[in-house]
């Protein structure tokens, strides 16, 4: 039986406020809801085949978007260290979870 492992990734509180009011949105758009359970789960150290198995994904799905979200760390990372802190993630964070990621102004 071949095993999926978790990859690890970190998700900053600044990152997760970001990603936690856009899970719960009613009026986003699915696949962003999608996406940001998935990388909240796997912040939390849930396996790939329940992150899976819990949303009805494929656990391809799964760790294609945790692979995105581990290449995109440092970005990330570096874009929150230079922002002041009444500034938000979103402007730069949404492209990533959209699958159009650009490099940050």
């Amino acid at each position: 039986m071949l095993r999926y492992k978790t990859r690890p990734l970190t998700v900053t509180a600044r990152q997760k406020a970001v990603l936690n009011p856009l899970q719960s949105q009613r009026t986003a758009e699915h696949r962003l809801v999608m996406r940001a359970t998935i990388i909240l789960l796997a912040a939390e150290g849930k396996r790939t085949s329940f992150i899976a198995d819990s949303l009805h994904v494929t656990r391809d799905t799964v760790m294609v978007w945790q692979k995105r979200w581990i290449e995109q760390q440092a970005k990330l990372d570096s874009i929150e260290a230079q922002e002041n802190e009444k500034t938000l993630l979103a402007p730069w964070f949404l492209p990533l979870m959209t699958n159009r990621v650009q490099e940050p102004p």
